[in-house]
């Protein structure tokens, strides 16, 4: 059994010449001569090793090593770690597909969640600096809290009664009009 060029090619970290593959422990080697930096006599010698130790060194037509579940392995190893975790990820991907949806989830909302917090105290903080910095007003030239000023200009106090008195004029108005209409008594026919 051997995994997939897919699953491999997803998991290829690096490759060289000579390493140890770590869910077994056997060492495997580039079996060419023109591989690498070997020194004399060093790629006779692992051939030799093969030859009387198969299970400890191994020889390859190519090494690649590729990382799965924090272990370092080469593909295509005798052991078939690779192939052995291509096949349990794959008879699970079910579950581990709800698992990653589930959690890019939890990711995404603790990101807004935070950003929204970070917002919120940023805002806080404008606030605090509006509290702390005073400007003048225009309208009555007195010193007040940024946070007291409107976007006119003006404190809140003077746009209040700017207000007050815009509303008193319209209620003055308004009876005005309502007095201005002619009476509504009914004029009279000459008297018997």
């Amino acid at each position: 059994m051997m995994a997939s060029d897919l699953f491999n090619n997803a998991i290829v970290t690096t490759s060289g010449i000579l390493t140890e593959c770590e869910f077994c422990g056997r060492t495997c080697f580039y079996d060419d001569e023109r591989a690498g930096d070997w020194e004399p006599g060093e790629l006779e010698h692992y051939r030799e090793l093969a030859k009387r130790e198969p299970d400890k060194y191994h020889a390859m037509k190519v090494i690649q090593r590729g990382v799965f579940d924090g272990k370092e392995g080469v593909i295509g190893c005798p052991c078939v770690w690779d192939a052995n975790a291509e096949v349990f990820i794959w008879n699970n991907r079910k579950l581990i597909m709800k698992y990653i949806s589930a959690r890019v989830k939890e990711v995404v909302e603790s990101v807004l969640k935070d950003e929204g917090a970070a917002e919120h105290a940023q805002s806080d903080v404008n606030l605090e600096e509006k509290v702390g910095k005073k400007v003048r007003c225009s309208k009555c030239l007195k010193f007040v809290s940024e946070l007291a000023m409107t976007d006119t200009g003006i404190c809140i106090h003077c746009q209040e009664r700017i207000s007050k008195t815009i509303r008193e004029q319209q209620k003055i108005k308004k009876m005005e009009k309502e007095d201005s209409w002619p009476d509504s008594k009914p004029v009279s026919m000459a008297e018997d």
